[in-house]
C-alpha cells in the first residue's frame, strides 16, 4: 500500500489481496508484531520471558490489538447463502486475543451457559465465570511467557480448527432441516451445539490455567529450572549494562 509505519493518516478500509477467514481476522487480532522491528516479545520491556504484554503503555512500545485489558473479542461471520435464520454466527471469546480462544454462539440459541452471567473484573474471582477464567490463563501465561504460550497454542489451535468445520457442517445441516420444515429442530441442533462447544472450552482453559500455574509457578519450570535467562541477568547488572543507570531501569 506504500504507507509509512509512522504515518499520521491511515485509510478508513482496506480491501484484502485474498478472502479472509475467521481464523485469519483472529490471528490478526491476536498479533504482537512479532517479526517486525516493533516486536513486542523482543527487548528488555518484554521482561525476561519476551511477554508481549509486560510494560505495553510504555511510550516506546507500540500497541497491539490485543492489551492486557481488553475485554472480549468477537467476530461476526454471515454466510448470506442460507436462510436468514441461520447465517450468522458470532465467534467470541474472553481476554486479550493472544492468548484467548473464541467459540461460536447462534444467534437463536436458546439458552447461553451461565459462565456468560456470572463474574466480572468487578467481583471476586470464580472459577465458574468465563471472563475470570480467561483473565486466570492470561495471568498463567505471564508467569514465563515464551514456553507457557507454546502450552496454550498446543491445546486451543488444534481444537480451534475442528470447531471451525464443524460449525460449517452442522450450519449447513440445520439450514436444510430449516428449508425441509423442521425449524424447532434445526434451532435446537445449532444450539445444543454452541452451548456445549462453549461449555467444553470452558472446563479445558480451566484445566490449562491450572496445569501452566503447576509448572511456571515462581517464574521456574516444575519448580527446577535456572530462573532467569543470562541475559537478563547480564541487563540488569549496571557493571555490564550502563542503560540501567541511564534510565533508570
Amino acid at each position: 500500500m506504500k504507507i509509512e509505519d509512522n504515518a499520521k493518516e491511515y485509510p478508513l478500509f482496506v480491501k484484502p489481496d485474498k478472502l479472509l477467514s475467521v481464523d485469519d481476522i483472529f490471528k490478526i487480532s491476536g498479533d504482537h508484531f512479532e517479526g517486525t522491528q516493533y516486536d513486542l516479545t523482543k527487548g528488555p520491556a518484554a521482561g525476561p520471558f519476551g511477554d508481549p504484554l509486560t510494560n505495553y503503555g510504555l511510550a516506546s512500545r507500540q500497541r497491539p490489538i490485543g492489551i492486557p485489558l481488553t475485554a472480549y473479542v468477537h467476530i461476526g461471520q454471515v454466510k448470506a447463502w442460507l436462510p436468514r435464520e441461520f447465517r450468522g454466527i458470532s465467534w467470541y471469546g474472553y481476554g486479550s486475543v493472544g492468548h484467548t480462544y473464541i467459540t461460536p454462539l447462534f444467534p437463536a440459541m436458546e439458552k447461553l451457559p451461565d459462565l456468560y452471567s456470572v463474574g466480572s473484573r468487578y467481583e471476586t474471582f470464580r472459577r465458574d465465570s468465563g471472563w475470570w477464567t480467561n483473565t486466570y490463563v492470561q495471568q498463567m501465561v505471564g508467569l514465563r511467557y515464551s514456553e507457557a504460550i507454546k502450552d496454550l497454542r498446543a491445546l486451543r489451535d488444534p481444537k480451534m480448527q475442528s470447531v471451525y468445520t464443524q460449525t460449517s457442517v452442522l450450519q449447513e445441516a440445520a439450514a436444510t432441516m430449516y428449508r425441509n420444515g423442521d425449524t424447532k429442530g434445526a434451532v435446537k441442533l445449532m444450539s445444543d451445539f454452541c452451548y456445549n462447544t462453549a461449555v467444553t472450552w470452558q472446563r479445558d482453559w480451566l484445566e490449562l490455567g491450572d496445569r501452566l500455574f503447576t509448572r511456571y509457578a515462581a517464574e521456574r519450570i516444575g519448580f527446577s529450572s535456572s530462573g532467569y535467562p543470562q541475559w537478563w541477568k547480564d541487563w540488569l547488572n549496571p557493571s555490564k549494562n550502563t542503560e540501567i543507570l541511564k534510565y533508570g531501569y
